[in-house]
């Protein structure tokens, strides 16, 4: 057996056929190609790019429904505690080194890494310009995994090539080596000349990675270093581009089917529109209100098909959003008040109890963004906008002394947010900043972790969960988990496990502390 980097690479060497079962055997295989030869057109480059960007796209779950549970702001959501009881204990931070979830996501991100080593390890960028921008696409593909890969696991193998079958039992890596690796991949990218640019902030045609968002990726993986001004410097050129800016419609349809590729998006996963040919993605309907439990005519009124509920709210999030932003724009544009969606025409069936405390995200509403086929959407997955890159620009320039500038950037977002300019600002300022105004974005979960503010905000979480009611009452229940197995615990939830089988399989890799 292999562990999950060796078995990625197992797959895919099969898949080409780059061996025979009978050393002897001559004749070639008709209709495979061997992978060492395959990449000798552009149109067979251009299949290897798609590769990339249809594995960066299979990461959207973990992203908006992972991440967001284990940052405190959300109920694992449902119909009842047990609907889904992995997500039940991310929420509750009573998972294990055999989560799912996280076995997942490790193993997807892996999948990433081997399509962008495979890229860059056979393809000669001098080849044509097909082939330049393909490496340059998939070193920043790497970048951004890699980012992934050490914020969350710490010390991650380092693979930057195919693996051969003695390789497969890759050791920790040296986070130092780690990210220098990112680095390098993100200043090559960069500097290839080779990846696309906007005309403008407003052409939309434009959907692969561009400079600026290999730019945005390196920006903020030189602020998770420390390396505060030449962050600074480096997602400032994004900012001055002006090849972005920020959303200039109603705030809660930014992320609307209807709003693909405006002017603030960096970077999104496509969901096509083509009913002859879904794209399945069950998270629209994951995170969708729970429809069984509402008025019919209200969901028909807003053209909702279905929805589990699941990454609810929890009222501690809209409280603080509230006393942060009072009654403004923004706040009502992101979460509702149970009241507010009773004027809606979406309150609860007389009598129903659902989970949660009766607020409701708006900003990222599925209404009338699911294809005719059962499971898929078509609302792209947005990976970074420009909101993104401005409060990570003003912690940069704030960290690196000029706060001036931070707080320059942090008002550009607090006006757009339709809330009081700041005359300057704290570090505390802009975490708040990120936290109402990236909700549910799957960005939350590693600052914390990052600002050393995890433990105080978590450690309590896991005991009780609530059902609201259609009378507007909330009662709690005990989740049966106790103390020692629920809640974050420093010195262990730093970082994720390394899955179990992987540990299991890879007698070279050493499991994180407290696992």
């Amino acid at each position: 057996m292999k562990t999950y980097i060796g078995k990625i690479v197992l797959a895919m060497a099969l898949a080409f056929a780059t061996m025979s079962c009978e050393q002897k055997l001559t004749i070639d295989q008709h209709g495979v190609q061997s992978a060492d030869t395959y990449y000798s057109t552009d149109e067979e480059i251009e299949t290897a790019s798609a590769d990339l960007y249809i594995k960066m796209r299979n990461l959207e779950s973990s992203a908006i429904v992972l991440k967001p549970l284990l940052d405190g702001d959300f109920w694992a959501g449902g119909g009842q505690h047990g609907d889904n009881s992995s997500l039940d204990k991310l929420a509750e931070y009573s998972f294990d080194a055999e989560d799912g979830s996280i076995t997942g996501y490790f193993k997807n991100l892996y999948a990433l890494v081997f399509s962008a080593n495979t890229i860059i390890s056979r393809i000669d960028p001098a080849k044509s310009q097909v082939a330049t921008r393909t490496v340059a696409e998939a070193k920043a593909f790497r970048a951004w995994t890699y980012f992934e890969l050490i914020t969350l696991w710490g010390n991650p193998p380092l693979v930057d090539h195919p693996l051969q079958p003695n390789e497969y039992k890759q050791p920790n890596g040296d986070p130092a080596e780690l990210w220098a690796m990112v680095n390098k991949d993100c200043e090559e990218a960069i500097s290839s000349g080779a990846l696309p640019e906007k005309s403008d902030s407003h052409e939309k045609n434009v959907w692969r990675v561009t400079k600026q968002y290999a730019q945005a990726i390196y920006g903020k993986a030189l602020l998770w270093q420390g390396k505060n001004a030449e962050s600074a410097k480096v997602l400032d050129e994004v900012i001055d581009s002006k090849k972005y800016e920020l959303f200039d419609g109603e705030y809660g349809d930014r992320n609307t089917m209807d709003n693909k590729f405006n002017c603030e998006n960096l970077f999104e996963s496509i969901f096509p529109n083509d009913p002859s040919n879904p794209v399945t993605s069950f998270t629209g309907y994951m995170l969708g209100w729970r429809t069984d439990r509402m008025l019919a005519s209200g969901i028909a009124e807003w053209g909702i098909e279905m929805g589990f509920g699941f990454v609810a709210p929890t009222k501690d999030l809209y409280d603080a959003f509230l006393e942060h932003d009072g009654h403004s724009y923004r706040l009502q544009q992101t979460i509702k008040s149970y009241d507010e969606m009773v004027d809606l025409g979406l309150g609860l069936i007389d009598g129903a109890v659902q989970l949660g405390e009766g607020v409701y995200m708006w900003k990222d509403r599925y209404t009338k963004d699911k294809t005719p086929a059962m499971w898929c959407t078509a609302k792209d997955y947005v990976w970074m906008r420009l909101a993104e890159v401005y409060l990570l620009a003003a912690e940069a320039h704030l960290a690196a002394g000029n706060t001036s500038k931070a707080t320059e950037y942090v008002n550009v977002i607090r006006a757009k947010a339709q809330i009081p300019a700041l005359s300057t600002v704290t570090l505390q300022d802009i975490k708040d900043e990120k936290r109402f105004e990236l909700c549910r974005e799957g960005q939350l979960y590693q600052d914390l972790q990052r600002w050393g503010d995890a433990e105080a905000k978590l450690k309590g979480v896991g005991k009780k969960e609530p059902m609201f009611h259609s009378d507007k009452s909330i009662t709690y229940f005990d989740c049966g988990n106790q103390d020692d197995k629920c809640g974050y615990k420093k010195g262990k939830h730093e970082y994720f496990p390394y899955p179990a089988n992987e540990v299991r399989l890879n007698d070279n890799i050493k499991q994180n502390p407290g696992w």
